[in-house]
């Protein structure tokens, strides 16, 4: 028996770690809805009685209903008898298409599918130039109007003993990266002198975030950095010939902004599937990051209200 399932399925079979038995073959679809991307996988799954069921195969189309010239009949009665669920997503013929349970693939349920498929852009119709509401082109005053509604933190760093140039250098490579941890990875394998020095300013400027606002840094920017020229200290060059002229020792002023994070404009601004997707995943992972610094935030100050009763208690005695 040959039976069919979801491509969210398939994705889930690739990671679930089930002994192997038979091999499914699972066709991805690509964006322009063309057949691509032919993997083997080795998959096994458990029927009531505690043998081993069929081929599980499903060959992914644009279109979510199948034909019976494609893919044989199928058996109620033999499906019944497997540890499957039914689902009203895929039919053939009228009939519904088995899909596994969510309790056979641990972990893999919340997971599935395209994230982009759930996503909602709170974006309405007027602020895009084209008609696609969810991922058109914003228009530049809807855009200026949400950047000057996000909360920003400045940073400075007065007369370093370096070159404005060569500092601008360092200023930049963390200008340029998507978020906060990742201009502080950056900067940790930088191999120029002063990349330290700029970490530890975007990590002093990160902490009035969490003092004033309880943001954590997955939720912030680097939207500015960069280094100014300095007061110079005037210095001898000694020359040949006895002849001495004039050299300075060059000093910068260096300035950082940090700003919080969009999700939503940045999801608006892509200009790919895969950069949507990889804002979507930023997004999930700094909400879970804030909530458990929230979470630690609160239990320590739990502990120190619970400190002070007891040394009001003790002063009392």
């Amino acid at each position: 028996m040959i039976a069919t399932v979801p491509l969210s399925i398939c994705r889930r079979l690739r990671s679930c770690p089930i002994r192997p038995s038979h091999d499914v073959f699972c066709f991805s679809r690509s964006h322009s809805g063309n057949m691509s991307s032919l993997a083997t996988l080795r998959f096994f799954t458990r029927s009531v009685t505690g043998g081993p069921t069929s081929l599980v195969d499903r060959h992914c189309r644009p279109s979510k209903t199948l034909t019976s010239a494609k893919l044989p009949s199928l058996s109620r009665g033999a499906l019944s008898s497997a540890n499957f669920s039914t689902t009203t997503e895929d039919r053939v013929n009228g009939e519904q298409i088995p899909e596994l349970i969510h309790g056979d693939l641990p972990g893999a349920a919340d997971h599935a599918g395209d994230p982009l498929e759930y996503y909602e852009s709170p974006f309405t119709t007027s602020a895009f130039r084209t008609t696609n509401r969810k991922f058109g082109q914003l228009l530049p005053h809807v855009q200026k109007t949400r950047i000057d509604r996000l909360k920003t933190y400045q940073g400075r760093q007065v007369n370093i003993r370096h070159s404005p140039w060569r500092l601008n250098l360092v200023c930049s490579l963390a200008a340029r990266c998507d978020d906060l941890p990742e201009a502080l990875k950056q900067l940790q394998f930088c191999v120029k002198a002063k990349a330290p020095l700029v970490a530890a300013v975007i990590s002093r400027t990160s902490n009035l975030a969490d003092i004033r606002d309880g943001l954590h840094p997955a939720q912030l920017e680097v939207a500015e950095c960069f280094a100014t020229k300095g007061t110079p200290l005037k210095r001898v060059d000694i020359k040949g010939r006895g002849r001495t002229g004039r050299k300075e020792r060059r000093h910068s002023h260096m300035r950082v902004v940090l700003r919080e994070i969009d999700f939503d404009l940045k999801i608006a601004q892509s200009k790919t599937p895969g950069e949507r997707r990889k804002w979507l995943n930023k997004a999930v992972v700094a909400k879970e990051m804030a909530d458990i610094s929230n979470r630690e935030r609160a239990e320590l100050q739990a502990l120190d209200k619970a400190a002070a009763a007891m040394a009001s208690e003790a002063d009392k005695k």
